[in-house]
């Protein structure tokens, strides 16, 4: 949409004045090619902030992590170290089928 818009304002430059419309015409890619450095280095600065930014959150995600598993479990009365089918996900297969998972030589993904 914004090239088609940019296309119809290019015609109507043309209609109106066309050796300004032909020297924006000839004018834009060497802009272009100016502005490309700069756009390398703002790409770099936007991924060195993130990195910054994921550090100094890199504890605060770490501890929320932690609380946020513990609690809906403290909520539902549930052991935290629970073993059983249930909280394996196990619960609506088979005794036999539960061994042969845990028996079997090839992974089960």
């Amino acid at each position: 949409m914004k090239a088609l818009i940019l296309l119809f304002v290019w015609c109507i430059l043309l209609v109106v004045s066309w050796p300004i419309a032909l020297l924006a015409l000839v004018l834009f890619p060497l802009f272009w090619l100016i502005s490309l450095p700069f756009r390398l280095i703002g790409i770099t600065f936007d991924a060195l902030f993130a990195l910054i930014r994921a550090i100094l959150f890199l504890p605060a995600r770490l501890f929320a992590q932690r609380r946020f598993a513990v609690l809906p479990a403290m909520q539902r009365n549930v052991k935290l170290f629970d073993v059983g089918p249930a909280a394996m996900g196990l619960s609506g297969l088979s005794i036999a089928s539960r061994l042969t998972l845990f028996t079997s030589s090839s992974p089960q993904f």
